[in-house]
């Protein structure tokens, strides 16, 4: 895949619903009405939120931001996305625009392991490449397009 293919799969989504309507505007309607649907049922039900139409406007807002945001820590190391289950555990992922990989790419996922311990499960590195490639103990670079194959 090209640079741009990989970049508009991105930009689809992954759900299947969504991925399977080619207009643009039929997508976002779809996306539209499963927000919609995640506040008024999900989200009303767990906390009693009476300000629905706040509510979607702000998780609008989130998930326009969510690709720009960095955790950043005091050295100034960044991680793309940080995921934390309930336990604690965590994975730290970048994502990459480059068909090479190299251990400079994954300075920010060892400073998230050191300051985590244990508690790190796995650093992963998206990439335009085609091979999964070990960087040390818990991480690896990994094909973007592994997300999409079976």
């Amino acid at each position: 895949m090209t640079r741009q293919e990989y970049a508009e799969r991105i930009v689809r989504g992954g759900f299947p619903e969504a991925a399977a309507r080619t207009n643009p505007r039929r997508r976002e309607r779809f996306f539209d009405s499963y927000l919609a649907d995640l506040v008024a049922r999900d989200v009303s039900q767990l906390s009693d939120i009476e300000r629905t139409a706040e509510m979607r406007a702000l998780i609008r807002l989130l998930a326009a931001r969510s690709g720009q945001l960095l955790v950043v820590n005091a050295v100034g190391s960044e991680v793309d996305a940080v995921l934390e289950n309930r336990q604690g555990h965590v994975v730290g992922i970048e994502i990459k625009a480059s068909s090479t990989v190299t251990a400079g790419d994954f300075r920010g996922l060892r400073h998230l392991a050191e300051r985590t311990g244990d508690d790190f499960i796995a650093g992963l590195v998206f990439y335009t490449g085609t091979q999964t490639l070990p960087f040390g103990p818990r991480l690896r670079a990994v094909p973007v397009s592994a997300l999409w194959q079976a």
